[in-house]
């Protein structure tokens, strides 16, 4: 019988026995057994060949006379055992001997933020929907984060932002200042961060963003631990934020002619969202079926969301149905983690995960906004603080080639 399945039937007999156990009439002593029921003694006796628990020394816990005068009692060294039991089945899970259950510990782990959207200037809100923007308590609620990775650190792998850390302000010198009062509290942090771009980033020049924020390039992919890949996407690589002579700025440009701006909620097509441009797509495309040739779990990462659902169409990239034809058609693909609409959400197809992460600009007073995420075999944990919404999430052992929406 598996490890966990006798723990199991140990607790609940130790339910059944904590009113029915028969112990002889007689003082405990210390230093002296004390006799055992035959009940409970053929249960926990290593040769009745009903022992759940093989290698416990039950001679600690019986006499081997059969007791004479019986009442109900409720064995303390019974509970011992139990307590035994537990410390035996935690340290077997660390060596993986516990087959058919879920796995206690996960494979890997890292921490999450999504929206940061420091400002020196008031609040702004609140609206329609009764949200606030909170610009100066983001710093605070940032510092939060840190602290509980920092506290986290030997169990983390990294910690991945998803865009948008500033917010901009009225002029370039206060942006600049915004942004050194970011990178202050994320220079403490005691881990790797992996970082992206949001449409907000982009009040300051994208070659100071990647300096100063260690990026490798605007979109990369990085081994996280074996078996497992991120991808960061850059979604606003198609977009008119570039300079007006260089060959971005033009495809931007053709890509709105074609597809005009429009100002409300109706459409992917806003000025605050962007897109993957062709070689980006070229480049992703080519990255999946790499790893889906390897064997490859992924990760991808973007500040905008994907598909309806996880958030709605006017916060979504420009070009979200080109971009997810080829993620969707991709085994490899596990997840798919966004900020940008800042109350969060929720998408499942097939086997693939959408989540939208709760941006910490929008946490209530003194509240918090951040994320573990444990990465096991067979499932995803989100661990959410505060604003953050916690999610479990599984993991298809054979995911179809193919996804559809249901």
């Amino acid at each position: 019988m598996p490890l966990a399945a006798r723990i199991i039937t140990l607790l609940g007999t130790l339910h059944t026995l904590e009113s029915k156990v028969i112990l002889p009439r007689q003082e405990l002593v210390p230093g002296r057994s004390s006799a055992v029921c035959p009940s409970l003694h053929s249960f926990l006796a290593h040769d009745s060949g009903q022992n759940p628990l093989p290698g416990l020394k039950v001679s600690s816990l019986s006499s081997s006379g059969p007791p004479t005068r019986c009442c109900s009692y409720s064995c303390s060294r019974l509970k011992r055992a139990v307590a035994v039991t537990a410390a035996e089945a935690i340290g077997r899970a660390a060596m993986g001997e516990l087959s058919g259950v879920m796995s206690m510990k996960p494979l890997f782990s890292f921490g999450l933020v999504a929206d940061v959207q420091y400002a020196d200037k008031d609040n702004k809100g609140p609206d329609e929907e009764g949200r606030v923007q909170r610009y100066r308590e983001a710093t605070g609620k940032l510092e939060k984060a840190v602290k509980a990775f920092n506290t986290n650190k030997h169990n983390l792998q990294f910690v991945l932002t998803l865009g948008d850390i500033i917010d901009g302000n009225i002029t370039v010198q206060q942006t600049e200042s915004d942004f050194d009062e970011v990178l202050v509290r994320l220079a403490k942090l005691e881990l790797k961060a992996y970082h992206l771009l949001g449409n907000h980033c982009l009040r300051l020049p994208r070659e100071t963003l990647l300096e100063k924020l260690d990026m490798p390039a605007l979109y990369y992919q990085k081994q996280i631990h074996p078996g497992w890949t991120l991808i960061v996407l850059d979604s606003m690589d198609l977009s008119i934020r570039w300079p007006t002579e260089s060959e971005k700025y033009k495809d931007g440009l053709k890509f709105c002619q074609e597809h005009p701006i429009v100002e409300d909620k109706s459409t992917q097509m806003a000025s605050w969202n962007g897109g993957l441009g062709a070689e980006q797509l070229a480049w992703f495309a080519g990255v999946l079926q790499e790893a889906e040739r390897e064997g490859t779990k992924v990760i991808v990462a973007a500040h905008h969301p994907l598909l309806p659902g996880s958030a709605p169409l006017s916060h979504l990239m420009w070009n979200h149905d080109q971009v997810s034809s080829i993620l969707l058609t991709s085994p490899s693909v596990v997840l798919f983690l966004s900020g940008h609409y800042h109350p969060g959400g929720y998408l499942k197809v097939g086997g693939q995960h959408f989540v939208t992460v709760q941006a910490i600009l929008e946490a209530p007073l003194d509240s918090e906004a951040h994320a573990f995420v444990h990465v096991y075999e067979d499932h995803i944990t989100i661990e959410g603080y505060g604003f953050v919404e916690s999610r479990n999430l599984t993991i298809e052992s054979e995911p179809s080639a193919q996804n559809k929406l249901s």
